[in-house]
Parts: C-alpha cells; structure tokens; sequence
C-alpha cells in the first residue's frame, strides 16, 4: 500500500470554495479501527450544514475531513477487531468529525463498518449510511414495541412517507420490504422517483385536496408516519393516524415548532418519536445497520434513475462543485465522490 494519498479538508467554516484538496500521510490504525480504501464517498445534508457552520461548534486543530458515509476495501485492520478482514468489501456510516470519508484511505471505529453483499455495488453502499439507517430507525417501533426485520413485520399495515430525499426513498423501500402498503407524499417533482423506489401510492403534497386523497387511500388511518416536515404535517399527520399509530420525525424542514393537539393524541393513543440518528447509542445505531444489511442481502434496496434516487457523481477534485450541487434548491438524488 503507497504511503501518501488524497484527502480533502476545510479549516474554515463557509462555502464549497473553503474545500481543498491535499496530499497526506495515509492514517494509522488503532485498536477497534480499520483503515478503508474508498471507492465513493457520499455527501449527505449534515455534512453540507457542517461545512457551512451551521452546527455552531468550533473548528478542530487541522480542519475537518468531510462526510460520514462511504464505500470500500479494508486495508488495514486494528487490534480488538472481530468479524471485519482484510480485503473485505463494506459500507461505512457515521464515522463523524474530524476525520471522514472524503479520502482516498480513511480511518474509521470499527463498529461504523459493516459488510457490503456481492450485490451490492459501491455507489449503493456509499449512498446508505445516514439516510438509510434513519429510515430504519423511524420503522423500529410501532404500537410502543421494537419491530424485528422481516418481510412480514409490518404485514396489513399502512406507512405514510411524507417527503422525497433519500431518507424517503430507503423508507419507502425498507417498509415495502416489510410488507407494508406504502404512500408518499412529496411534491410534484418527486412523486415519480417515490413510485420507481417502490411506493404503492405517491400523492402530491401541494394539492388543493391532500387530506382527503390520502384518506381515501387508507380510511382506517396511516399505523407509520414517517416525516420530514413536522411543523407543516403535524396536524394532519394527528387527523389521517390510526389507532395507536406511531409518528416518526427524522427533519424539521419548514420549522422548528407546531400546535398539537393531546385530546386527538390521546383519544388515538398515539406515540411521538423524534430522530437524531447523530445522538443515538451505538446499540441503538447497530440495531438499524443490521436491518440495512439485512435489507441488501435481500437485494430490496437499490438507487440510480431507475429506482428513483439518481446519483451524482464527482472526483475528488470537484468536491467542491459536488457540495454546491448537493446543497441547492432543485437538488434530487444523491451526490457521491468517485476516488
């Protein structure tokens, strides 16, 4: 293995432009680490916000290495590390600041990597991560119980998907795998992705009339509402829930606060949860990985045009352009970096 290799970096907080590219010694391997070559390295919203500052935490000494998830071959492994070997395909996910993913070599814990199937390409696993995991978290539980992984666990159940990134798009694929009726709900320009991803039905958010069409859909209630958008669903989200049904909010697009009201949440029995993958335990964060992998072993997650999520491809050296395209208004898909 060549001794030096590419990594980008920011050491100021502010736009696409404060990436750099430089050369560095490949890193060290610690105990319960494993040094990955990376094939794609994916950029997720976190990663474009932290760039720009918006975490309102301090810059690290020697900047920060972007991104949190990515795809490749382990190349070293560390002490008091099990289940992972040399030469091994996997995706990883998580690994957080400083040091991330976008890098020809990366270090990264361990228990953030995990075995990527020979069905699966590169700019799949690259493309899981974050988005894939908070998807399964926000399918974990329903009626207050932990749902275990299998292609039944949501059988005659109904799951409202409302919006259209890529926490959408593996919900509506690890829920259909579930066998769950799925329905999404986003705007007009994504409505045909959610269907390509798997949705039985997909209904435009923005319609005069969107209460009523998704009632029709279900007129027993949604069991799963997986959301987006809280301060512009939530009352909605309350009228169209079933009995005992939970609300999963992974996002807060549209605003930070909502009315609510507790004699409908009480009346239906119904459970709140709010998701910040960032701040979960490990076990907790484990527990979704597994039902990624599971998920993938079973070939029911896939990304591209033809399934919905289209991918956006850079080198290295336009990572900066990949931050600018992954971080406009008009952004659909996935940006990944090729090294």
């Amino acid at each position: 293995m060549v001794d030096q290799h590419k990594v980008a970096r920011y050491r100021e907080f502010g736009g696409p432009d404060v990436i750099h590219v430089e050369n560095e010694d490949i890193p060290n391997v610690g105990p319960r680490e494993v040094v990955v070559e990376i094939r794609r390295s994916g950029i997720n919203p976190l990663d474009v916000k932290t760039r720009a500052g918006a975490q309102n935490k301090p810059m690290p000494e020697g900047g920060i290495i972007p991104h949190t998830d990515a795809a490749g071959t382990i190349r070293r492994i560390g002490d008091d590390v099990d289940g992972l070997a040399e030469g091994q395909r996997v995706w990883v996910w998580g690994v957080g600041r400083p040091v991330g993913t976008a890098a020809t070599f990366a270090v990264a814990p361990a228990e953030r990597v995990a075995p990527l199937p020979d069905n699966a390409s590169c700019d799949l696993g690259a493309s899981l991560g974050i988005p894939a995991i908070t998807a399964a978290l926000c399918l974990s539980r329903y009626e207050d119980r932990v749902i275990e992984p299998s292609t039944h666990a949501l059988a005659g159940r109904t799951v409202l998907v409302r919006g259209g990134g890529a926490v959408a798009h593996f919900t509506v694929q690890l829920a259909k795998l579930m066998g769950a009726t799925v329905v999404a709900s986003a705007s007009p320009a994504k409505l045909d992705a959610l269907i390509r991803a798997g949705a039985h039905h997909a209904v435009d958010r923005t319609s005069r009339n969107v209460d009523e069409t998704l009632r029709g859909i279900s007129p027993d209630g949604y069991d799963l509402i997986v959301d987006v958008s809280p301060a512009t669903n939530m009352r909605s989200n309350i009228e169209l829930a079933a009995f005992r049904a939970t609300v999963a909010i992974y996002a807060r697009e549209g605003g930070d606060s909502a009315d609510v009201s507790f004699r409908i949440l009480q009346a239906k029995n119904m459970t709140m949860r709010s998701i910040r993958t960032i701040d979960l335990p490990q076990d907790e964060m484990q527990l979704a990985a597994d039902v990624v992998t599971w998920a993938l072993e079973a070939g029911a997650l896939n990304v591209g045009e033809d399934h919905g999520l289209p991918l956006h491809v850079f080198s290295l050296d336009k990572i900066a352009d990949a931050h600018a395209a992954a971080e406009s208004r008009d952004f659909h898909g996935k940006a990944l970096l090729a090294l």
